[in-house]
């Protein structure tokens, strides 16, 4: 009858015979009721215009005329629709809040949506919590991108929450790009502050890349960084009841969200890159968590062992070795969850005296770099990957760096690991001790097992690293040979001295 009122020819109005009854229920009629969001519009254009936009996304101020005073029952409608929206921005403003505890600081849609159904107990209607979400924290005015769909996620690498880019190598504020100048020529530079290079114009690149590749690059066709992600990403074998058990273990500290499954089974390698923009992916995980300490972890691998889930390390990502591909459901049935170890960044102790430090498994090389240079110290281990991967992820995929030369590779710079098996965590040494013994004549070598294991045989929570002090000075330079034979003959002639090889060649 309302909305027979508000000028909306219902099924009550039709002639057609057999048609179903109407529901009764509240959730069931307000389905029906969004579907003709234009005539509810002009109810909220006065007090909440985000949500007559999101009503009607093609409303004009002519559109929302409407009486000063309402009739009773058109009143009631808009107190029950106010009452969902007023209870659903609480839910939202709990749900960011508990992640902010636990965390998060860079929040996604999916994720906040989905703890927010958890919090739901008052029944509010998805499609109106899923709304509130999305006009607190993302564009208004979009109603498509707003109610759920079952349609693939669209991804928008410059607008994705966080400093990664899905799809691309790098942060997503910085970047080459092709530009024409004020003198007609095309050039090449790089947004963002983030480097040295930003800022500068590379006017030889592109002509340099045309004629070693024969290809002509026309800058009038832009390259579109959004992306669609395959379908796969759309649905979690996780079953309801394994979804609550994570959710008891982890409160909340975990996502079903298709953008980070995507992520955390895929890398930054090309294929990977080519893989995500092509929707090529034949399986990601079915669910992320992030453990924040070792006793969490054990717990998850208990966990995972009773109920048959396969775990794959997760740490920073760049994944150029596939190490965490999810096999196909031929190779590997069970439900897939992802370990992203990254909230497992602390540096636990410092043994000046000894030059050891006990640094947890996630922390970012970037990070570690920072904390250890306001002590004077480096660990000396610079892979190109520095600024996304992880200690843990060194150790597990038997990482070198450039300056292996003076330091080593990390097998010469890690003392001791600490990893959490199926039957236990491995270990060996004195919990209470802040050293190390490192090589030792009896005994299995553990950090041996653990160097290239890639999570076969159980998950890196820490590593006991050498420390050394920073130098007191560094230089760079360049030497240009006329020809490769006689490149390769100096690199010879260097490898066989025993003082003041560079540390990076």
């Amino acid at each position: 009858e309302i909305m027979t009122r508000l000028g909306c020819k219902f099924w009550p109005e039709t002639q057609t015979v057999e048609l179903p009854a109407l529901p009764t229920d509240p959730t069931g009629l307000l389905s029906i009721v969004l579907q003709f969001g234009h005539h509810i519009s002009p109810l909220f254009a006065a007090n909440r215009t985000e949500w007559s936009v999101w009503f009607n996304p093609l409303s004009s101020s002519m559109d929302n005329a409407v009486p000063t005073v309402l009739d009773t029952a058109t009143q009631q409608l808009h107190d029950a629709l106010s009452q969902y929206i007023d209870l659903a921005d609480h839910i939202v403003d709990e749900a960011v809040a508990r992640l902010k505890k636990g965390g998060f600081e860079d929040l996604k849609t999916d994720h906040i949506f989905q703890i927010s159904k958890a919090l739901n107990e008052t029944k509010v209607p998805l499609a109106i919590l899923h709304a509130t979400v999305q006009t607190k924290f993302s564009s208004p005015g979009k109603k498509d991108a707003l109610m759920p769909s079952t349609t693939p996620d669209i991804f928008d690498s410059e607008n994705v929450n966080g400093k990664e880019r899905l799809g691309f190598w790098g942060f997503k504020d910085s970047g080459f790009v092709a530009r024409i100048g004020s003198d007609g020529r095309q050039y090449v530079t790089m947004i963002g502050n983030r480097y040295g290079l930003c800022g500068k114009s590379m006017s030889k690149l592109l002509p340099f890349m045309e004629i070693e590749m024969g290809i002509k690059v026309d800058l009038s066709k832009e390259f579109k960084s959004s992306f669609s992600l395959p379908r796969i990403c759309g649905d979690s074998d996780l079953s309801p009841s394994d979804q609550e058990l994570l959710e008891e273990l982890f409160e909340n500290i975990f996502s079903l969200s298709a953008v980070e499954r995507a992520r955390h089974g895929t890398g930054h390698s090309q294929e990977d890159v080519f893989l995500l923009r092509s929707g090529d992916i034949t399986r990601i995980p079915d669910a992320v968590v992030w453990p924040a300490s070792e006793k969490e972890v054990v717990t998850l691998v208990n966990t995972a062992r009773c109920n048959n889930w396969c775990l794959i390390p997760f740490g920073g990502g760049t994944n150029v070795t596939s190490a965490t591909r999810c096999p196909n459901k031929a190779v590997e049935p069970r439900p897939i969850i992802s370990v992203d170890m990254t909230r497992m960044n602390r540096v636990l102790w410092l043994n000046e005296e000894d030059g050891l430090a006990h640094v947890e498994a996630g922390i970012v090389g970037r990070d570690l770099v920072r904390i250890l240079e306001k002590r004077g110290y480096t660990m000396g281990h610079e892979p190109d990957s520095i600024e996304f991967s992880t200690l843990g992820g060194w150790v597990a995929t038997k990482a070198s760096g450039m300056k292996r030369s003076k330091y080593g590779n990390i097998e010469d710079i890690v003392v001791s690991v600490r990893f959490v098996s199926p039957d236990g965590v491995l270990w060996k040494g004195a919990d209470d001790e802040q050293t190390a013994a490192g090589r030792v004549s009896e005994g299995m070598d553990v950090p041996g097992l653990a160097m290239g294991s890639e999570g076969c045989l159980g998950i890196i929570t820490s590593a006991v690293i050498r420390l050394s002090p920073l130098p007191e000075v560094k230089k760079y330079d360049s030497v240009i040979f006329p020809r490769f034979e006689d490149g390769l003959q100096f690199m010879r002639s260097l490898s066989r001295q025993k003082y003041k090889i560079p540390a990076c060649v």
